[in-house]
C-alpha cells in the first residue's frame, strides 16, 4: 500500500495504479492514506461518537451550497457579466442581485436525512434518496437540520465513503466536516481567461491551522489556481487576494487557502 500511494502523490494519476482515468486520484489518495494510518495506528478520539437520530437536509456541489447559504439565492452568471457596470462599481449586494423575472435559476431542493452517530470531526447520515443519486465519494455537500428560515446554520462537508443500507434505496454516508462557519462570496479572476461571466460563485470559511487562522476558500473545479490573484467580493465590499496552497480536490471542487493583497 506504501508504494501505491508513493505513487499516487508523485503521479497525481490513477492510471498508473491500472485504474481508470475516471477515477479522482485525490479522494483515492486521501482514502488510501486513512487505510493506512488506522492499520498503524489507534488513536484516541477528541470526542466519543454520540448515537443521534435527527433530521438532516442536504445539498450536493459548489453551486447547490452557495445557494443555500446566499439565503436560497441561486448564482446567475448573467448579472455579473464583465461590462462596464460591475467593472467599476465598488459595492455588489450578492443577496439582492437577481436575474430578470423567470431567468433565475431555481434553487436546490435538498434531499431528506437522517444522523446516525456524530463527532467533533464529522457525521454519519443515511441518505433517504428516492428519485434523487446520493454523493459520490469525495463530493461536496452541505448540510443543515430543517427549518422555514433562510438564515440556516449549514455547514459543509466532504462525503469519505458509502455503505448499502438495506434494500430499498437506503444509503449510509461518512461527511467529514470542512468549513463550520461557511460564507457564499463571489471571485473576480483578474487576468484569466472566464468566458462570458466575469464572476464565480465560491465559498469561504476561516480555520485555524497550529492556532493561527488561516482563510481558505471552495471553487469549482479548474476555476483557480495556487499563485492567481484574484478579487473576492463579500460582505458589500471588493478585497485583492493571492491564492495559495491548494488543500484538496475532489469531484467538481477544489478547497485551497488564500490571503489578502494590501491589507492594512
Amino acid at each position: 500500500m506504501n508504494s501505491d500511494i508513493s505513487r499516487l502523490e508523485r503521479d497525481k494519476r490513477t492510471l498508473t495504479l491500472g485504474l481508470s482515468p475516471s477515477v479522482a486520484a485525490t479522494p483515492l489518495l486521501h482514502g488510501l492514506r486513512q487505510v493506512r494510518d488506522s492499520w498503524l495506528t489507534h488513536p484516541e478520539r477528541y470526542a466519543s461518537r454520540e448515537d443521534i437520530q435527527t433530521d438532516i437536509e442536504l445539498v450536493s456541489g459548489v453551486d447547490a451550497s452557495w445557494c443555500v447559504l446566499n439565503a436560497n439565492q441561486p448564482f446567475q452568471p448573467d448579472d455579473y457579466h464583465s461590462d462596464d457596470h460591475h467593472e467599476h462599481i465598488e459595492h455588489i449586494d450578492i443577496r439582492t442581485q437577481s436575474a430578470l423575472p423567470g431567468n433565475a435559476p431555481e434553487a436546490p431542493v435538498p434531499a431528506s436525512c437522517t444522523s446516525l452517530n456524530r463527532s467533533k470531526g464529522g457525521v454519519a447520515v443515511r441518505y433517504h434518496h428516492g428519485q434523487q443519486a446520493p454523493p459520490r465519494v469525495g463530493q461536496l455537500v452541505s448540510l443543515s437540520r430543517p427549518g422555514s428560515s433562510t438564515e440556516r446554520n449549514w455547514v459543509i462537508a466532504a462525503c469519505r465513503w458509502l455503505a448499502s443500507a438495506d434494500g430499498k434505496g437506503k444509503v449510509d454516508m461518512g461527511l467529514q466536516y470542512l468549513a463550520l462557519d461557511p460564507r457564499p462570496a463571489l471571485l473576480h479572476t483578474t487576468g484569466k481567461e472566464t468566458g462570458s461571466a466575469a464572476y464565480s460563485p465560491v465559498i469561504t470559511a476561516c480555520q485555524k491551522r497550529g492556532g493561527e487562522p488561516v482563510h481558505t476558500l471552495i471553487a469549482g473545479s479548474g476555476v483557480i489556481e495556487p499563485g492567481d490573484r484574484l478579487m473576492l467580493v463579500q460582505d458589500d465590499r471588493k478585497q485583492a487576494i493571492m491564492c495559495g496552497e491548494e488543500l484538496e480536490a475532489g469531484p467538481g471542487f477544489a478547497r485551497y487557502t488564500y490571503r489578502y493583497l494590501n491589507a492594512g
